[in-house]
Parts: structure tokens; C-alpha cells; sequence
């Protein structure tokens, strides 16, 4: 079994660099860790950019994907980590309300992960336990300084064993190190590096930058660690999608 890593500058430039390599002909490697130290701009110009590469190779948008695995709305919000992820439950309830379909799967990874679905704002079904917010809280009582890590499964009780077709990312790891800076890995049994991988990443460093405003850390770094990383769509879509967003960093 043959694995690519990539070092990226950031989240943006890592996904450039795997992507430029399942794109290429005669890829083979059957799975991909991208690692990003530094923090990639989560503002709303420079998803708007990243949007626009990808309605020309006519994908999904960056900031739609990243939204279901962390809504955008809970960044920079008031009140206690609690009224921030009801927030973001009333978000993706307002979406279903307008007629969104955000996947295949009845509920989102934020969903997944804080143990809730919202068919509509002010509705919240019960899936498991708010883990997002068992971790949080765990971070902020932790008083010792030495690492530390608090993970997640995204799996559901309503889920059934398939061999194609289950959630794609499977897991969550948060780990605190040197003191003030918080790290996240997620682990993805299969990517899509067309339609999903991007997104995914902008989604999984907010993550960290939520749970790091919650907790007073600061996102120290972001792994991703594709397992079957495929170009869904063709390779000369993603290679045409790779040199768009290329051309903007």
C-alpha cells in the first residue's frame, strides 16, 4: 500500500498539491495525508473566489460543503458554546425549510457531531450525544500542560453496514499541544477531491476555530487523511478546478 503526504502552507495549498497529484495520470496511491501548520483565511471574499473556480468546472461550492460540517454561523457568534450550536442547528433547519438537500444522508457531520437534527429552526431531533460539546467543555477544564486528545465518530445509530455509500468522514480528533494551540484531524474513508475535498477542509479548520474560540486556543495545525482519494467527476475537471484555484492563492 503506497501513501502521498503533502505539507502545505495552508489548508488551500495542500489541497492544491493532492489534487495536482490525483489529477495527474497514472495515480495510484491509495490514500493521501495533507498537513497544513499555518491558518487559511476564512473570510467570505475568499470563499466567494473559491466558489466561482468551481461553478466553472461545474462542482459544488466550497462554502456550501464546508457549512455542513461547520455552519459558518457559529464563528465570531455571542453567548455560551451552547446557543452557538442551536444557532447552527436553526441554520441548517432554515436551509431544509427552503428545500435544501445537503446530502444524501438525512443529517450533517455539525449534526453528527453535536448529536442533533433540525428539520426546521426550533426543531432538534435527538441522534447521540452532543460529543462537540462534551469535547469542548473537556478543553476548557484541562489545567495540565501536556498534550491532550478528544475524538469523535460521525457514525449514527440509524446507520446500516454498506460496502459503498456510508458517511465519508469517520472521524475527529482535536488535540491541544504547546500549551495554547489546538490541532484536527479527520479521517475519510473515501474523497472526493472534485466535489468534496476542499470544502471539507474549510469545514474542518472552522471546526478547529470553533472549538478553539470556545476554549481560548488557536488552530495550531489541520491533517486530513484521505483513504481512497478519487476525482469523482474526471481528472480534467479537477485538474481544471486545481489551476483555477491555484491561480488565486
Amino acid at each position: 500500500m503506497q501513501g502521498l503526504s503533502v505539507s502545505g502552507a495552508h489548508i488551500i495549498d495542500g489541497w492544491v498539491q493532492a489534487a495536482r497529484a490525483i489529477a495527474a495520470p497514472g495515480f495510484a496511491n491509495d490514500h493521501v495525508t495533507i498537513v497544513a501548520d499555518g491558518e487559511w483565511p476564512d473570510t467570505s471574499a475568499s470563499l466567494r473566489r473559491l466558489d466561482e473556480e468551481a461553478l466553472k468546472v461545474g462542482t459544488e461550492r466550497p462554502s456550501a460543503v464546508a457549512n455542513m460540517l461547520c455552519p459558518n454561523i457559529v464563528i465570531g457568534a455571542q453567548g455560551t458554546t451552547d446557543e452557538k450550536i442551536t444557532r447552527a442547528w436553526d441554520f441548517l433547519g432554515r436551509g431544509r425549510q427552503r428545500g435544501l438537500s445537503y446530502s444524501g444522508w438525512r443529517d450533517t457531520y455539525f449534526e453528527r457531531l453535536t448529536g442533533y437534527y433540525s428539520p426546521r429552526p426550533g426543531t432538534y431531533e435527538r441522534i447521540k450525544e452532543n460529543r462537540l460539546l462534551g469535547i469542548t467543555n473537556k478543553i476548557k477544564n484541562w489545567d495540565h500542560n501536556v498534550a491532550s486528545s478528544l475524538y469523535a465518530h460521525t457514525d449514527a445509530p440509524s446507520d446500516s453496514l454498506r460496502p459503498r455509500g456510508s458517511p465519508c468522514l469517520q472521524y475527529v480528533q482535536f488535540r491541544v499541544f504547546d500549551g495554547d494551540k489546538l490541532g484536527v484531524t479527520g479521517l475519510y474513508r473515501s474523497h472526493d477531491y472534485l466535489s468534496k475535498a476542499l470544502g471539507n477542509l474549510i469545514g474542518l479548520q472552522r471546526l478547529a476555530r470553533f472549538v478553539g474560540q470556545e476554549t481560548e486556543k488557536r488552530v495550531g495545525r489541520v491533517v486530513v487523511v484521505s483513504l481512497v482519494p478519487i476525482a469523482e467527476g474526471g481528472k480534467g475537471r479537477l485538474k481544471r478546478f486545481v489551476d483555477g484555484v491555484a491561480g488565486i492563492l
